[in-house]
């Protein structure tokens, strides 16, 4: 009679460890599948939630997709978007940071930095931020606008002109832009310049108090330039 030999046991273990390697990627796939389907229809729900103004319901959505995703970039740009319209200054700016240290070419994010810190007052910050814009879309208008007015602000002059002179064709109606070129030009001495600034407002604005103030200010320098 043979005898039966007992089954090797570490062929069995090694069988048995096949099967787990074989199956644990496709339940890993499939988890990874469900969960990005998930984190796809927050992330759409949410921002339908911006865009139509429920701000409180769209940062709500944000950090449950941040849950899912504590590394998604745009979800925390949109965050900051979210916490800018509640008037959550500082949470904006946290947000904002967050997403471009995720990812520093992030489309919007250095523009919405410098929107944030610009409406802070925090005029340094929101120059480098954009000035990254204007590094990479030397045509952003928006950018060059309020790069010039953060300079204003700091009354400086000469780089104010040079972000908002380039865009003076496409400002032609803004008397807020006509304005402040039109001071700069009487600070910096250029009348000539300043007086074409008036003569445009005087077309686009008629007796707008922007006329009234550019005029004073042209005024005082002619007289302290006069001293």
């Amino acid at each position: 009679m043979k005898h039966l030999r007992e089954p090797d046991p570490s062929g069995v273990s090694l069988f048995v460890i096949g099967l787990v390697w074989l199956c644990t990627p496709i339940f890993t796939c499939a988890a990874l599948q469900e969960q990005h389907q998930d984190v796809r229809k927050a992330f759409d729900e949410a921002e339908q939630a911006l865009v139509s103004g429920n701000y409180s319901v769209a940062a709500r959505g944000f950090l449950k997709i941040i849950e899912l995703d504590p590394n998604s970039a745009p979800a925390y740009n949109n965050l900051g978007l979210a916490y800018k319209h509640m008037r959550k200054t500082d949470d904006a700016i946290n947000a904002f940071e967050t997403a471009k240290r995720l990812d520093p070419n992030l489309s919007g994010v250095d523009l919405n930095l410098g929107l944030v810190y610009y409406a802070h007052e925090d005029y340094r910050k929101a120059i480098s931020h954009f000035k990254n814009v204007i590094d990479k879309t030397p045509d952003d208008i928006q950018a060059l606008y309020l790069n010039g007015m953060c300079h204003f602000m700091l009354q400086e002059y000469r780089l104010a002109l040079n972000s908002l002179e380039p865009i003076f064709k496409d400002e032609k109606d803004d008397l807020n832009y006509l304005y402040v070129v039109g001071v700069c030009y009487g600070k910096l001495n250029h009348p000539q310049e300043s007086k074409e600034v008036i003569a445009r407002l005087v077309r686009t604005g008629g007796n707008s108090p922007h006329l009234h103030l550019l005029l004073g200010e042209a005024y005082l320098g002619l007289y302290e330039n006069s001293k």
